[in-house]
């Protein structure tokens, strides 16, 4: 289901305060460091903004090293939510690694974060195994993958 209208562009410095907007919303376990650590990712092109009509309604954060991808986060504004954005931007990008030739896809997901894991198994990543404590104290995630 690819969004006519939805756009795909690498985020510049401008988008970091939308980003960190986004993420802090999104992510209980992230820190105010977490501004710093956006603005490097950005200036190193690893964020992906997707727009609609010249606003933004979520991102990708990807690390590419070799021929492999890890997905730090991908998240969809508030007010965009329910929408099937995030399973566009997903699909998007996994559309571009494979053009790029990244042969697999590597993410964890909160073991209570019930939608993104069901969209991750719908996209044919499967479970790893359970990485425990990884979000801190009694906070679990999957690592899960996806062969491209």
């Amino acid at each position: 289901m690819i969004v006519q209208h939805l756009k795909l562009r690498r985020a510049t410095l401008f988008d970091a305060n939308k980003i960190f907007e986004i993420e802090i919303k999104s992510f209980s376990h992230r820190t105010a460091a977490l501004k710093e650590e956006i603005e490097k990712a950005i200036v190193e092109n690893k964020i992906y903004i997707y727009d609609i009509c010249q606003q933004t309604v979520g991102y990708i954060w990807i690390e590419i090293t070799n021929d492999v991808c890890y997905i730090e986060s991908i998240a969809v504004d508030s007010d965009h939510r329910g929408k099937s954005y995030g399973k566009e931007i997903l699909e998007r990008t996994l559309l571009m690694l494979k053009e790029d030739a990244i042969i697999k896809c590597v993410l964890h997901v909160n073991t209570t974060n019930k939608i993104a894991y069901h969209m991750y198994k719908e996209f044919g990543f499967s479970n790893l195994h359970l990485v425990e404590n990884f979000y801190g104290e009694n906070s679990n995630a999957y690592l899960m993958e996806k062969i491209l």
